[in-house]
């Protein structure tokens, strides 16, 4: 299972963690608890596809069929531009989103630096472009 998120930003160094915001009404919400694993892809430049995707544009069995993903604990998109393996260490609701704190257990970064990144409405360029 996987969905797009809009909220992760790093926690702490000490221990490595970050934390991500997930709607209690998600079915990806169902089936965290503390200590099951899962995996944060931050997306590269033309991926666009896959956000769409992993946002609701596809059914849940059908999203992993887009993009190169490999299969560890938990699949991690190959060409993303970082890879956080995390465990949910604590959970705490909010209004009506949960804020998942996930400890970073391994960090892959495969490729070049350039991000997928959302403004105004839409996918920006990362690399010079207009």
């Amino acid at each position: 299972m996987g969905m797009t998120v809009t909220a992760v930003t790093s926690l702490s160094v000490e221990p490595f963690s970050l934390l991500v915001c997930i709607n209690r009404s998600s079915r990806m919400h169902e089936l965290l608890s503390i200590g099951t694993a899962f995996c944060v892809n931050l997306l590269s430049e033309g991926h666009d596809d896959l956000s769409f995707a992993f946002g609701g544009q596809l059914p849940q069995e059908e999203r992993f069929a887009l993009g190169e993903w490999e299969l560890e604990e938990v699949p991690y998109l190959k060409d993303a531009q970082v890879n956080f393996a995390c465990t949910v260490d604590a959970m705490f609701e909010y209004g009506t989103h949960s804020i998942v704190v996930g400890r970073i257990d391994a960090i892959r970064m495969p490729g070049e630096f350039a991000p997928l990144v959302f403004g105004d409405g839409r996918f920006l360029p990362t690399k010079g472009g207009a």
